[in-house]
């Protein structure tokens, strides 16, 4: 309905107390207009004023486009990519609250999945407590979901609360942050504040916990599509059709991702680690590897080997003849820095055949995808629904394979680029964007 139609929710005048029903729960079905008392502070207000906090509160906040589609069913998950928020809460400043009292945050995360995620710091006593603590959570729907950070009192008895901001999770900017607390009127606390650091990852975003589940899926050869049969055989062929390719694109991406959190994990990198800063980690350890190797032997040591072992250790980032970057690598370098550069080329490997492949595989689905179409009266039914959405999602996340795969390819020429570390082929190139050498690094802006 709330496709079709604008859909205004309101409390049931029955409330004598002006309480609120939950907003978030009518926002998970699409509906557009949800009436609250605001008379009444509290919650639900505050999980208001955080949805609509997006464009400086002002103009429409757009629901997700999967509730726009005409096979939008409301009771199942939307097929989205799941998000990992890594949230460390490092202080407080300027905490209102009576000397020798205790302080606790809470944090909320409200999405589609699940309504309260919730975890809670240490109780700490001060006015600029100092907490560092970090926390994980998974948020299946980002474009739904709300962060709320909930400052409370550990010591009064009653009304404990203290100060509370409720963003959108797709607000949230990665980094160090200072997040403004608001008090239960919504007016901001005069310099009250929790200093916050925020990352976020994909469903498999790197890190030590996730590689044992990396390596067994990488070990499955059976890759799961979710699809099911309708028992009607037109409609059945023509899904068919459309599982071989769809096997092949999520094989495609599932590759590309666990080639990128082996690159992250052998440079040394966070979950959120840049293509950018691992060449950058490569690049000084190679430096300083030249600094401290030894001086070149005379020319009558005579041998092919003793000649290619007294190369200065170096590497270079030249071009093949599709333009996609190749990693040269001369001189002896150490068995860590081999697999760290085997890596990066496994890494670059996948993004080609991404690229190269993804094209042809969603032409493929495309057509199985569109074909049903034609049977309008069997559209209706729900199962054919859902592997048509599974069918969109597919062609949402190869399109996102091909953008990830291009923006790694463009890092790696770009950061050769401000490095000086571009074959002199690709130097030599006129109006390329990164064919542009700095002179010190370490203050361009874009590593």
């Amino acid at each position: 309905m709330s496709r079709n139609y604008v859909v205004c929710v309101e409390p049931n005048p029955s409330r004598t107390d002006s309480s609120n029903l939950n907003p978030q729960e009518f926002w998970n079905h699409g509906i557009q207009l949800v009436g609250l008392n605001y008379q009444t502070p509290g919650l639900m207000v505050d999980l208001q004023e955080g949805r609509f906090s997006e464009n400086g509160g002002c103009g429409y906040v757009l629901k997700p486009a999967i509730m726009n589609e005409d096979l939008f069913i409301a009771s199942e998950k939307p097929p989205t990519t799941p998000q990992i928020l890594h949230l460390r809460v490092l202080s407080g400043q300027q905490l209102p609250r009576p000397r020798n009292s205790n302080a606790k945050v809470i944090l909320i995360i409200m999405d589609e999945e699940e309504i309260n995620t919730c975890s809670q710091l240490s109780i700490i006593s001060g006015h600029n407590p100092s907490f560092d603590e970090s926390f994980q959570f998974q948020v299946s729907v980002p474009e739904l979901a709300l962060v709320r950070f909930l400052v409370l009192d550990d010591d009064f008895i009653g009304d404990d609360f203290i100060g509370q901001y409720t963003v959108p999770f797709e607000c949230l900017q990665p980094g160090f942050r200072h997040v403004p607390l608001l008090n239960n009127e919504g007016d901001p606390l005069p310099n009250a504040t929790l200093f916050v650091h925020i990352a976020i990852t994909n469903k498999r975003g790197g890190g030590k916990a996730k590689k044992r589940g990396m390596s067994v899926k990488r070990k499955s050869s059976r890759v799961n599509t979710g699809m099911k049969l309708v028992g009607i055989k037109t409609v059945d062929d023509q899904f068919k059709t459309a599982v071989a390719p769809l096997c092949e694109s999520i094989a495609m991406r599932n590759k590309l991702e666990a080639a990128l959190i082996g690159w992250q994990e052998e440079c040394g990198l966070g979950p959120a680690g840049t293509i950018r800063q691992g060449i950058r980690l490569i690049h000084s350890r190679m430096m300083t590897l030249a600094v401290n190797s030894t001086p070149p032997s005379s020319p009558s040591a005579g041998s092919e080997t003793s000649r290619s072992q007294d190369v200065v250790p170096s590497f270079m980032i030249d071009s093949d003849d599709k333009n996609f970057p190749v990693i040269i690598v001369t001189g002896q370098i150490p068995d860590q820095l081999q697999r760290t550069f085997h890596k990066l080329k496994t890494l670059i490997a996948h993004c080609v055949a991404t690229l190269g492949h993804a094209d042809t595989l969603l032409t493929k689905v495309r057509r199985s995808h569109a074909m049903p179409w034609l049977l309008s009266e069997i559209l209706e039914m729900i199962t054919t629904a859902r592997d048509r959405i599974l069918l969109k999602s597919q062609l949402c996340l190869v399109s996102k394979s091909q953008d990830e795969a291009q923006d790694i390819i463009t890092q790696v020429f770009d950061t050769g680029g401000v490095l000086g570390i571009l074959s002199p082929k690709m130097m030599g190139r006129s109006g390329r964007r990164f064919s542009r050498v700095i002179h010190d690094p370490i203050r361009d802006s874009a590593l």
